[in-house]
Order: structure tokens, then sequence, then C-alpha cells
């Protein structure tokens, strides 16, 4: 029995032997075909040639023989962000360059916009072109135009895409609106007129004086007898009833 168990034992460890042989066979030829490939690689590369932008993947560090990086071009090429309100009409201006070394022709349009619930709003963003030919270096300027209708709802934003089309691939440039709400809206509070009459007579003094300018209105009271000079465009009138008080 105890002879039965020494060669199991045996076999075993003839087997792992033989396995770490294996292996390392299996390592140094892995080892010599890698750098073989890296040697023929260079027989077809250029150590002195710059390597031109429009090859170049982002993301990738190779510098001879790679695959591909797993990388996609963007949704958007640049975005835009705009604030309006409601009744206004806006003009979004923006620039299209030729980056390449021949002349590019692209064709330009928009996007339908979207309500909330899913459906088209009335008055849609338009473009004062809608085709460019760019000599090489060359940008254009395109502006769009967007009137802030009923539609569009203060206190929600609105997206859509302005698309950039060479020949079958659209490029998008992103645009989002938003709606001022109303409770965003600038307010102005009138200061006490009093305030705008106070001014520092002296320093041994130390009190202040009022003093009382002609008064500068665009609407009176119709019962008023008023006398005044007209300075530029301005009418400074003076109140001879003391109506408006001392």
């Amino acid at each position: 029995m105890k002879n039965n168990n020494k060669n199991i034992t045996d076999i075993f460890s003839n087997f792992q032997n033989l396995n770490d042989v294996t292996l390392k066979i299996m390592k140094d030829n892995l080892n010599a075909n890698t750098e073989w490939w890296t040697e023929f690689g260079k027989l077809f590369s250029n150590p002195g040639e710059k390597k031109s932008k429009s090859n170049h993947v982002p993301g990738c560090n190779c510098n001879d023989c790679c695959p591909p990086c797993n990388e996609c071009p963007p949704n958007c090429l640049i975005s835009i962000h705009r604030e309006a309100n409601a009744g206004e009409t806006i003009k979004v201006p923006f620039k299209i360059k030729n980056d390449f070394l021949v002349a590019k022709t692209y064709r330009i349009g928009v996007r339908t916009i979207y309500d909330a619930d899913g459906n088209t709003i009335n008055i849609q963003p338009t473009l004062d072109k809608i085709t460019v030919t760019l000599q090489p270096g060359a940008s254009q300027l395109i502006t769009m135009t967007l009137q802030i209708s009923a539609d569009y709802i203060p206190g929600y934003s609105y997206e859509t895409e302005i698309v950039i089309r060479e020949k079958d691939v659209n490029q998008n440039i992103c645009f989002s609106l938003a709606v001022n709400a109303f409770e965003n809206i600038p307010v102005a509070c009138p200061r006490n007129e009093k305030d705008y009459f106070i001014k520092w007579q002296s320093w041994q003094s130390h009190f202040y004086c009022e003093e009382k300018p002609p008064v500068s209105i665009t609407t009176v009271n119709p019962a008023v007898e008023l006398e005044g000079t007209i300075v530029g465009s301005t009418v400074n009138l003076k109140d001879k009833n003391n109506y408006y008080g001392k």
C-alpha cells in the first residue's frame, strides 16, 4: 500500500515538473515573439517623422503600431447656454471653422424644440445661413435667432442641437435656453427722495443742509401751472403755486 502511495506521489510530481517546463517554454516564446514584432515594426516606421495631428487618437500613447482606442468623438463640438425673459428675441452668434488643408462645404440646421409634454413649440429658432463653403483655415460667423414666445414657459429650460453636416455625419453644437421665472425678474425699489438732497456742508460745522433742485418730470398734473426752461433735452419745471409742496 505504501508503494502505491509513493508511485502516485511521484506521478503528480512529474506532472508538476512537466507543467512548469511547459509554461517556461511558452513564456520564453511569447517574449521572443514580442521582441521580434517590435523590431519588425521599426523597419516600417521613420523615427524622425512627426506624426500628424489628424492621425493622433486622443487617449492613445502608442508611438508606432497600436490598435485603435475605444473612444468615440464627443456628441457636442461646443455647448452654448443662454438665459432670456418671456417676450424677448435673442440672437446667438457662433462660428464654424475649417481646420483642414482642403476646402470644405457644410450644411447647417437646427433640430426642433419641444415643450415638457413633447409638443412642438410654434416658434422655432432660425439661422441666417444654412450652408457655408470654407477655405483652409477660414471661419464663418452664423447667427441663430430665437423669439421667446408664450410657448416658452418661465422657469423652464429647453434644449436643441445646431447640426453641422459635411456628407454622412451629423456634428452638433448643443444649445440650451433657460427662460427666467417671474420671481427672477430684476426689481428696483425707489429710495426716499430726501436722501438725494442731503449733502455735507463742511468739516467745521458738522451738520447737513437740504437744497431743493428744479423738478424734472415728463408728466404733470394738468391743473398745476408750471413755468420752466429747456436745457438740452430736459425740461426744468418750477411749481408756481407750490402744488408739490416745499
